[in-house]
């Protein structure tokens, strides 16, 4: 009788204990397991009880506790990302009608819409990579040069680097509150 070579393509090469010669017994996790007996040979009497179970979990499957630790470390990082924004913008003023009049002075077209626009880019956009600055930690002509080197980076269009620097300019031209320090 003729054997096929061991290792060809659909031909499993099997030991005289009854295991894979590729093997070597050895099984992975999730891999059938024998019932008893050894060698893969069925210890029940009867066809109805099957010669492998399965142990473990398929591959992959790392069960539902695993994915509700997940969901939980998923939930907790939203959740500090978004106190950390909120923390960030607290210590942005939201422009009002007086700040709108001042910004006026500087710009004539300059409105309440565009100095809250100026504001809502600069939490999205500047909060986005670093923790803001609040604008009247620094003085109005140190904005305009921080911005441009800022928005550079980040390819900021040239209408949204305006609307910011209007805002820190107008927010900054304050004299500094006991909030801000």
């Amino acid at each position: 009788m003729v054997r096929p070579k061991a290792g060809a393509v659909g031909v499993k090469s099997t030991r005289s204990d009854g295991r894979s010669a590729a093997g070597g017994g050895s099984r992975r996790r999730g891999a059938a397991k024998p019932t008893g007996g050894g060698c893969g040979r069925r210890s029940g009497p009867t066809d109805a009880t099957p010669s492998f179970v399965t142990v473990g979990r398929p591959p992959g499957d790392r069960g539902p506790t695993s994915a509700r630790r997940g969901a939980a470390v998923l939930a907790f990082a939203a959740l500090l990302t978004l106190g950390a924004a909120a923390c960030g913008a607290a210590a942005v003023p939201v422009p009002v009608a007086a700040d709108a009049a001042r910004a006026s002075a500087r710009w004539p077209d300059a409105d309440l819409g565009q100095l809250t626009s100026g504001r809502n880019l600069y939490v999205r956009k500047c909060g986005g990579c670093h923790t803001l600055v609040p604008p009247r930690t620094r003085p109005p002509e140190a904005w305009p040069p921080i911005v441009e080197v800022m928005a550079t980076r980040i390819g900021l269009p040239e209408r949204e680097r305006e609307l910011i620097t209007r805002y820190v300019v107008t927010i900054s031209d304050l004299a500094p509150t006991a909030s801000s320090r």
